[in-house]
């Protein structure tokens, strides 16, 4: 698979395209049971978070410029870490690939075809995947951009109508369901900005090392807006219904708002735009995933890994046999596993890297003095 050097706003789209399949999905529905009516002041604690954690990165990632995290483990580890950390990636990518495909053709199962198979309709959706990365990595990069910036718009105009049905008192009590659930274990909300997991990946992708830095902060203001906007649509709108219907909440804000008398279904436009975002999702992490693989084995091509990708993807999404385990797998499974390999070792391994790196610097110094 070849890859061409890509820009900022096609890295930035890389970047947001899970976190955009995650609100439009379950995602807002899941941080708001948890939370309760402080859903607001969690995000606004979890934005904070997620910008000390980009700033981190960016600090830490200086030193090694052209390198991805596979990489970097490498250089703290040897091979050992090396295959440790890919495989862990490579099993994070596929397992929560196939439970998102699988919450999203449940909930397209509950709205239209609830007499087509789950095997069928899964597996329609995953032919796109296969032909855009069989076409290369451009056509998957060049895909995701214009995906990225249609449902960028789709959602905007989603929420922005939104507003006709708030209810500000719904903002009430302001602690929600306490404080731990606020700020200590609502801290795990922060797999809201699961897919900026990306960012440790896409440093040897760009034209220029010095966008790295405007790339993680715009990625990161565009999805702390977004973030923050879906969940107060969520709760001054439809709080009180968020535990009785299995369907996406932005589906049912969307529903509920009056588009004129030009668009009497919009939902059906809205939700073929959700499945093209589903798709290039699904191309790029078999994209980053290929590019891991191929790191770790060394192989010359890699022709036929996204047909097995995109097997194992559609056996673990077919293995839930009903919705009650898929919501536990999401807000247990991929929560936590995400919060740890994501927000915890990786961040754990780039640092101690700087350590390594500054110390092999000034002892190469120290020789040359002597």
């Amino acid at each position: 698979m070849d890859y061409y050097k890509i820009g900022k706003v096609e890295a930035i789209a890389l970047i947001l395209i899970l976190m955009l399949n995650r609100l439009i999905l379950t995602l807002p529905k899941n941080m708001y049971l948890l939370t309760g009516n402080s859903i607001l002041i969690n995000a606004v604690w979890v934005i904070f978070l997620m910008f000390l954690f980009v700033f981190l990165l960016i600090k830490i990632s200086k030193k090694f410029v052209g390198q991805d995290l596979i990489d970097i483990a490498e250089f703290v580890g040897g091979k050992f870490l090396k295959v440790i950390i890919s495989t862990a990636y490579i099993v994070f990518f596929v397992s929560i690939s196939g439970i998102i495909l699988r919450d999203f053709v449940e909930g397209i199962k509950i709205l239209y075809y609830s007499q087509i198979p789950t095997w069928l309709l899964a597996s329609l959706i995953l032919v796109i995947p296969v032909v855009a990365n069989l076409h290369g990595g451009n056509s998957v990069i060049k895909f995701n951009s214009i995906i990225v910036f249609i449902t960028l718009i789709s959602l905007l105009v989603i929420l922005i109508s939104s507003t006709t049905t708030y209810v500000p008192q719904k903002f009430f009590p302001i602690l929600g369901n306490g404080i731990n659930e606020t700020f200590f274990e609502g801290a795990t909300n922060i797999y809201a900005f699961s897919g900026f997991c990306f960012l440790f990946f896409v440093m040897p992708l760009l034209k220029s090392s010095k966008d790295f830095k405007k790339i993680g902060i715009i990625s990161t203001i565009i999805g702390s807006i977004y973030l923050f906007f879906t969940l107060a649509s969520l709760l001054f709108s439809f709080s009180s219904l968020v535990s009785v219907y299995e369907i996406s909440p932005i589906y049912l804000i969307m529903r509920s708002t009056d588009f004129g008398i030009f668009f009497q279904r919009p939902d059906a436009i809205f939700v073929f735009t959700w499945i093209l975002t589903l798709m290039s999702y699904l191309s790029v992490v078999i994209m980053f995933t290929s590019i891991i693989f191929k790191k770790i084995t060394n192989i010359k091509t890699t022709k036929y890994l996204p047909y097995i990708l995109v097997s194992l993807i559609l056996i673990i999404c077919l293995i839930p046999s009903n919705l009650a385990q898929i919501k536990t797998l999401e807000d247990t499974y991929y929560r936590y596993f995400n919060v740890v390999l994501v927000f915890i070792i990786s961040p754990i391994i780039l640092v101690i890297a700087n350590f390594k790196k500054r110390k092999s610097m000034e002892g190469a110094k120290i020789e040359k003095n002597l």
